[in-house]
């Protein structure tokens, strides 16, 4: 298979004290069928760089804000998505639930995010959320 075609993400599933998960709304309209939807901050894990480093990063890229990884969830998906010209990809999610570090106020630091919202796991089940969202969220020790 070519390489291409494999994509290893690292999203940070952040939680706080009041049992909340915080999620973030795609304004990047590539790839179509995800744009406008709710995720966990996160991206491609880029060649080199650990998954721990990819949370790190795309949180403070995405939203602005540095966290601490607390552990990482016990459930890896593995998806086939559409790819570009009716090609599939295979995406791998690796997920750390994670928490801000200090007192922080998350915004929308990255044009490919519209908004952030803090809600609790039945509020996320409401929301038009990337496939394997609301999956992830099962695990959220809150």
């Amino acid at each position: 298979m070519d390489e291409k075609n494999i994509i290893v993400a690292a999203v940070a599933m952040i939680t706080n004290d009041k049992k909340e998960v915080l999620l973030q709304k795609r304004a990047d309209p590539e790839p179509a069928w995800a744009y406008g939807k709710w995720e966990l901050p996160g991206g491609g894990v880029e060649f080199g760089e650990s998954p721990e480093d990819t949370v790190v990063r795309e949180v403070k890229e995405e939203i602005g804000c540095t966290v601490d990884i607390v552990r990482l969830i016990p459930h890896i998906q593995s998806k086939l998505i559409p790819g570009d010209v009716g090609a599939q990809r295979h995406i791998l999610i690796i997920c750390y639930e994670c928490r801000l570090r200090g007192q922080q106020n998350p915004t929308p630091t990255d044009a490919e995010v519209s908004e952030i919202k803090w809600c609790t796991v039945d509020e996320a089940r409401g929301l038009d959320t990337l496939e394997g969202t609301v999956d992830l969220l099962r695990y959220a020790d809150i």
